[in-house]
């Protein structure tokens, strides 16, 4: 496919999957990410791993926060993004409730601490996004950052990307290339989707 043409129709699909996001009442939020927190906490995937990366949510994506406070209580390590976009690189810090979150350069809040947590120890990466589709193709925000950070593990079972989004967000196709990492499930209000390996 053109590079071009998939770059736009990415740009589109961006802008009207954020859109279907914001169109949410906050009772609708709400109840969403009750659902999508509950699904977190009981995950047996989830149950059996020791660090995982997070995020902290922003322009409308699902609020995790309870389910993190939840996975430190059982003694997980969670890691949230920090993004150097002098370099357009990220990489993952560790949190925990006492952490302090400052705004970083786009805006999201990131952790305040200093040594960063290696890739290769990370067991599951909860990526937000945009839109998704069937096949586990993803849209993010547009930076690129993820798809950088996790170019070096693509075709990996470690770590599992798994994203969280609304069923809203969900499209019939995300118009993919090779550099875009893919999911290896996605968990909505409904629950989880499983895809076939990314």
């Amino acid at each position: 496919m053109n590079s071009l043409l998939t770059a736009e129709n990415k740009r589109m699909l961006r802008a009207r999957c954020r859109e279907r996001r914001k169109s949410l009442t906050p009772a609708q939020r709400t109840r969403f990410d009750t659902h999508i927190n509950n699904t977190l906490i009981a995950s047996d995937i989830l149950l059996s791993v020791r660090c995982i990366s997070a995020y902290c949510a922003f322009d409308g994506e699902p609020d995790i926060a309870p389910a993190l406070h939840v996975m430190h209580q059982r003694g997980q390590q969670i890691c949230l993004p920090v993004i150097d976009q002098a370099n357009q690189t990220m990489a993952m810090y560790p949190w925990s409730p006492a952490t302090a979150l400052n705004p970083g350069a786009l805006g999201i809040m990131e952790p305040d601490t200093s040594i960063p947590v290696a890739g290769n120890e990370l067991d599951v990466v909860l990526m937000p996004l945009v839109a998704w589709d069937g096949l586990g193709n993803r849209i993010g925000m547009g930076g690129g950052f993820y798809d950088r950070y996790l170019s070096d593990l693509k075709g990996s079972d470690r770590p599992l990307k798994l994203g969280v989004a609304y069923d809203l967000q969900s499209v019939d196709r995300v118009p993919a290339l090779a550099h875009d990492i893919g999911l290896h499930a996605l968990v909505s209000e409904s629950g989880w989707s499983q895809f076939t390996q990314q």
